[in-house]
């Protein structure tokens, strides 16, 4: 019990602490990232690989199986799942839990270069990415205008994607759905033998064509001119008038050059649409935005918004934006109800105190001993590397009932000893001493509940981790400002004549223990019939605890364009 003679005797040292620990806990607070759930590394790589073109039977062969034979050797290798479909290959790969994600990665991405000759020359470079919650969208946007839809594409990518991935915290934005823009060169098959052409020719003179090529430079006196040579077409007569091959001179005349407009026509339209977007039934033009791993979603979201805000003052009158996924909503609104349990808990925790020990300055102790645990707390998720999510919360919130527990256990014993006639600093230590072992085992019966969780493996574990940290940090620093503010607090606040006023418990109070003893009385009297009763309410609690029916679902299911493996 030196900590409490020491927190009787030295007040000025327990403020000192107790406003470090609450300092320090709230810069903490102020520090932590505003998330909906836990940061977990999920053990997943994906590779995603594009062959367009291609049928499902191609993309197995040719893509998925080189792939799938690259990665598994790689170390810490659990699961291999693939899927092949027209156009696209992915490939799943599940690692070890205790493999490192980041490293698995780029473990995947050396092995995917070390093959990338051995694949077709038209796939796509492979894609590799780790499985992260945190990379959903923070805020997903619908564009419509009256305009066609090619054009609102085009705003998006040229215009809305850049300014938003300029606002702090963002890691990608992605621009979906919409109309983009294509100049298609529709070749005739008969004219082209015509000319003894083959549709080689003809892409190979457009390529050509379609350049942009550094000239060097010009140096004249003390000036450097550098030279470009701009050849990128800018219209469709440029297209039509590009020239496959050049007259030569056969049977003592030149032949004409063969220009594309003479064996394909050449239209400006739109691709083929591969995604819709809609919002409300309306085609619309999709914008999501990711943040990074370290931002946070709230701030992100609002920084997308404020920029928004700044677009359409600039956007022609037509163009609207409107919200069509808002992780910030969600996470201040599960914050916010968790927060409100919490408050109320509290308030509702003082209220019973202020009820049962009717003394307004014990009830000041206790509203002021559980603030600062909980603040402090905070220190801990803090150092742990947590965000302030939905777990968090919860942990601390669970933790309300147990750290006003052992306030009002201390609290009730050094009320006991004033009772019998001692001086407030005296029966604060007495009652802290008599009580000093019961709160501690009180206290590790809590810990011993929830230490474990925070050893517990697999994607469970890493989820709840968060929740156990919080409470085993709030249920010692509980233990802590009882055996240290607490005792600071009762011998200062608490009044020589304090005792004399509170001694007597009211008429109401006097009525419920007699009627409590004598119930007591009668089930001591009665324990045959009492033990009957209990085994028969038992019984048909468990009753109700059947397990539920299982009913099967039968689905036949016909796979005909693509190939899982």
């Amino acid at each position: 019990m030196g900590m409490v003679e020491l927190a009787v005797r030295r007040p000025v040292l327990v403020l000192m602490v107790i406003s470090a620990l609450v300092v320090l806990g709230a810069r903490a607070y102020q520090d932590l990232v505003l998330e909906l759930y836990p940061r977990i590394d999920f053990p997943f790589v994906v590779v995603t690989t594009v062959y367009p073109g291609a049928n499902p039977e191609e993309v197995e062969t040719q893509v998925t199986k080189k792939i799938e034979d690259a990665v598994a050797t790689i170390s810490g290798v659990r699961h291999i799942q693939s899927q092949s479909q027209q156009n696209l290959s992915v490939v799943s790969i599940e690692f070890e839990l205790e493999v490192d994600v980041d490293e698995a990665a780029a473990d995947v991405r050396s092995r995917i270069s070390a093959i990338r000759g051995q694949l077709p020359d038209g796939v796509e470079e492979p894609s590799v990415m780790k499985f992260d919650i945190g990379m959903l969208p923070v805020i997903s946007l619908a564009m419509t205008g009256n305009r066609p839809m090619w054009q609102l594409r085009k705003l998006a990518d040229d215009v809305i994607a850049p300014r938003l991935s300029r606002v702090p915290g963002v890691a990608q934005v992605t621009v979906t759905g919409g109309e983009e823009r294509e100049i298609q060169v529709n070749v005739y098959k008969d004219r082209l033998a015509a000319y003894k052409l083959t549709l080689n020719d003809v892409v190979r003179a457009l390529s050509m064509a379609n350049l942009n090529i550094p000239a060097g430079s010009i140096k004249q006196t003390d000036k450097e001119y550098l030279v470009r040579s701009v050849g990128e077409f800018t219209d469709l007569e440029q297209i039509r008038e590009t020239i496959i091959r050049y007259g030569d001179r056969r049977m003592g005349w030149m032949t004409s050059p063969v220009r594309v407009r003479d064996v394909a026509d050449v239209v400006d339209t739109v691709k083929e649409r591969e995604q819709l977007t809609r919002l409300n039934g309306k085609d619309s033009v999709g914008i999501a935005v990711m943040r990074r791993s370290d931002a946070n979603t709230v701030e992100v979201a609002n920084g997308v918004k404020k920029a928004l805000a700044e677009l359409k003052r600039q956007l022609p009158p037509d163009i609207n934006f409107a919200i069509a996924i808002d992780q910030s909503t969600f996470v201040l609104g599960a914050l916010h109800d968790i927060q409100q349990a919490l408050f109320l808990g509290v308030i509702l925790g003082l209220v019973v105190v202020l009820i049962f020990l009717r003394n307004w300055r014990a009830t000041l102790i206790i509203g002021t001993v559980v603030p600062v645990a909980f603040i402090a707390t905070f220190l801990i998720v803090r150092f742990a590397g947590y965000t302030l999510n939905f777990m968090v919360m919860l942990g601390l919130a669970l933790s309300v009932g147990p750290v006003i527990d052992l306030a009002i256990v201390a609290l009730e014993n050094i009320y006991r000893h004033m009772e019998q006639g001692e001086p407030p600093m005296k029966a604060t230590v007495e009652g802290l001493r008599e009580l000093g072992e019961a709160i501690v085992a009180v206290t590790g019966t809590n810990l011993v509940v929830f230490v474990p969780l925070i050893f517990l493996g697999a994607i469970v574990g890493r989820f709840f981790r968060p929740f156990a940290v919080t409470v085993v940090g709030a249920t010692v620093f509980a233990l802590f400002v009882v055996f240290f503010l607490l005792p600071m607090l009762t011998a200062r606040t608490f009044k020589e004549t304090e005792a004399t006023r509170i001694a007597e418990p009211p008429k109401w109070w006097r009525q419920v223990e007699a009627a409590y003893e004598m119930l007591l009385r009668w089930m001591l009297a009665h324990r045959a019939f009492v033990m009957v009763m209990g085994n028969f309410v038992l019984l048909n609690v468990l009753a109700f605890m059947t397990p539920p029916q299982v009913r099967y679902i039968v689905a036949a299911l016909t796979v005909a364009v693509g190939l899982i493996g």
